[in-house]
């Protein structure tokens, strides 16, 4: 790659020192494990988050979460009846709990 016209290609070049917006350093990137949690019942979410959470740091790992994410509430509309009585309706809905967590150099 020649970056300009007085460079050629034996000249020695010193690399770049920023990379798409990110510093370069010598150091080792850290690793990180991003785990999305998803339940209807949101007992049973937390109970997993817990043992999660337990594992990784057995392991020597900082978490960091659970962080709780927007609940999706799913309704349905439908009719009692199916012959008569049109404005009598039922609504169910499902909701869909959310935990995002983050394990740290595991």
């Amino acid at each position: 790659m020649v970056l300009s016209k007085n460079i050629g290609p034996g000249d020695k070049v010193a690399p770049p020192t920023r990379a798409r917006g990110f510093e370069i350093d010598n150091k080792m990137a850290r690793q990180k494990i991003r785990i999305k949690l998803k339940s209807y019942d949101y007992r049973i979410l937390d109970q997993s988050a817990a043992h999660i959470v337990e594992a990784a740091e057995s392991t020597g790992a900082a978490v960091v979460g659970p962080v709780p994410l927007p609940t999706h509430i799913k309704k349905f509309c439908v009719i009692r009846s199916p012959v008569i009585n049109k404005d009598s309706r039922e609504e169910f809905e499902i909701r869909t709990h959310k935990r995002l967590m983050d394990v740290i150099d595991p």
